[in-house]
């Protein structure tokens, strides 16, 4: 199960509330806030793995796919690289991934 932050934006773990989950306002805010400088260039940013299920421990990474749809994925790639958000998250294109990982992704 995903959820949205931010319309199009990623999709994170949460509260649930009538059987759906609801995003923890910090972690929505912490992501969009480190991915502002990408959001104009994406269609979505999901966060998956251990986050989006609750299985994560202090030693889990966040796992961030970033759907890149019809622009230019290395172009997305180089952006990401440059503004140093790699050491916080485990960052994944949504294009680039083999079939079994676009399965888990959504």
């Amino acid at each position: 199960m995903l959820s949205r932050v931010c319309g199009s934006f990623a999709i994170i773990p949460g509260i649930w509330l009538n059987g759906e989950r609801m995003v923890e306002e910090s972690l929505k805010r912490q992501i969009s806030k480190d991915f502002d400088f990408l959001k104009s260039h994406l269609q979505g940013i999901l966060l998956f793995g251990s986050y989006n299920d609750d299985s994560y421990t202090i030693c889990s990474d966040m796992v961030i796919c970033l759907v890149a749809g019809t622009r230019n994925v290395k172009e997305i790639f180089n952006m990401f690289l440059v503004e140093n958000v790699t050491e916080k998250y485990d960052i994944k294109i949504f294009e680039t991934l083999p079939l079994y990982m676009k399965e888990e992704v959504i």
